[in-house]
């Protein structure tokens, strides 16, 4: 298979159609269970934004690493796929899914791409890319059509998580409509084909059916909508399904601790499930560091660093990795270091990245602010009363330590960390919302001052 590129004749007519079904499905599914009246305008505003960046994400994988980048190959192979199911039978074409690619019969793998490349990222994205192929195929290989269709999915998760922290923080609405449904980096990055638009659906639909305080789903409507989201996002990033549940289970085990009245039966139980948690983790880790599987995983990683870092551009380096516990915690600590707070100004070698760089310095500026200006024994019971905020603190740490340590490039690890961010600004929002009242307060004082000064 030759190498094609993203944009067709089909795509100046194809996504006018799927433009008309999204507002349809807006319409006559949507807007009836999630949406409130008083919200339309939100809803419109953020889906008008994320479609202008589903554009930009057009466009700069049109003209960035053009045969390189994870979208051109998946979509290259799911064009593929399409073309099986318009040319053989149905059945032919799910054995592509479900049948490995050196069993599949000739007359299938000559519509399929044999770059060896190709074929290693569809073995280890098989769901998302045979995903692709089948709404290629009802598209027409219409890029800029699944493309929408991936935004809009990717859209409606990003919307539940907004609608879930409103409900529970009526007040912060506004500033939940920035960070969550509007921030620039945070939307660009999941928009069009890549698996973070797929696994921001998926987790803003488990947010929303955990965390809502008002249902307006029946429960056979949730336990499908539940078992389809938690099947696919294991399939297309298992460990963010891993990663939400142990969130999940932080928060409940809190809660049991929490459910006994008296506060030294709540320590004396508290202290007994930790101490049985690291002798666990202790002698678990004793035996993983000498089994296979890690010498397996910890010979990967350094592969693919080295890999990384001979290739050169937009690399970074976590250090050498022991493989002791010591070693292990101190390279945890580098990932979470690397995902969250760089690249510095100072590693900015590409433009793309100086946008990055900024958004690091910010997230950096948000977690000092809470250090020297929150940071106090009462500031930690308080987030330990509130699940929502275990929940993402929890989250937000165990994904910065997995990201981190596999990335080993900055231009990937941009995308890695989408699903952090809804999560990360709700954190320090809840935190601050006393503070951020009092800002409001003093703004609409001199504003009426100003006001009245002008007109006496």
């Amino acid at each position: 298979m030759n190498e094609i590129s993203l944009m067709s004749r089909v795509d100046f007519f194809i996504p006018v159609l799927v433009i008309m079904g999204i507002i349809v499905l807006y319409e006559y599914m949507i807007k009836p269970n999630i949406i409130q009246y008083a919200w339309t305008r939100y809803f419109y505003l953020a889906l008008t934004f994320r479609i202008m960046a589903c554009f930009c994400s057009l466009i700069f994988y049109s003209y960035t690493d053009v045969g390189y980048s994870d979208t051109y190959n998946y979509f290259t192979f799911a064009k593929g796929i399409s073309n099986v199911f318009r040319n053989c039978n149905l059945i032919d074409g799910f054995k592509v899914f479900y049948v490995d690619y050196d069993d599949l019969s000739l007359t299938v793998k000559s519509f399929l791409s044999n770059q060896e490349n190709l074929i290693a990222i569809y073995s280890n994205n098989k769901f998302f890319v045979f995903l692709t192929g089948l709404i290629s195929f009802v598209t027409f290989d219409s890029y800029l059509s699944i493309s929408l269709i991936y935004t809009f999915l990717g859209f409606i998760g990003n919307w539940l998580i907004f609608h879930t922290l409103c409900k529970l923080f009526p007040t912060l609405k506004n500033y939940f409509l920035f960070f969550i449904l509007l921030y620039p980096p945070f939307i660009f990055w999941s928009s069009g084909v890549v698996k973070e638009s797929l696994s921001i659906c998926c987790i803003g639909i488990l947010f929303y059916l955990i965390f809502n305080i008002n249902f307006t789903i029946n429960m056979w409507g949730k336990i499908v909508l539940g078992s389809i989201s938690v099947f696919v996002l294991y399939n297309v990033k298992s460990y963010l399904l891993f990663t939400f549940l142990f969130a999940l289970v932080i928060v409940l085990f809190l809660i049991f601790i929490r459910s006994f009245q008296n506060k030294y039966v709540r320590l004396i139980v508290f202290c007994l499930f930790m101490a049985v948690f690291f002798i666990f983790i202790y002698y678990d880790f004793a035996t993983f560091f000498l089994s296979e599987i890690f010498q397996s995983i910890f010979n990967q990683i350094l592969i693919i660093s080295n890999s990384q870092l001979q290739a050169g551009g937009s690399s970074y380096d976590l250090g050498t990795i022991n493989s002791d516990f010591g070693g292990i915690v101190r390279y945890l600590v580098a990932s979470v270091n690397v995902s969250l707070f760089r690249p510095y100004l100072w590693e900015v070698d590409k433009p793309q990245l100086l946008l990055s760089a900024i958004d690091s310095l910010f997230i950096s500026g948000l977690f000092m602010s809470f250090i020297f200006l929150k940071w106090s024994v009462g500031r930690i019971k308080e987030i330990l009363k509130n699940k929502l905020l275990i929940f993402s603190f929890v989250f937000i740490i165990a994904i910065a330590c997995q990201i981190g340590a596999i990335s080993f490039n900055f231009g990937t690890l941009l995308r890695y960390k989408t699903p952090i961010y809804p999560f990360l600004f709700s954190f320090f929002l809840i935190i601050y919302q006393e503070r951020l009242k009092k800002m409001e307060l003093l703004i609409n004082c001199w504003y009426k001052k100003l006001y009245y000064k002008s007109y006496n």
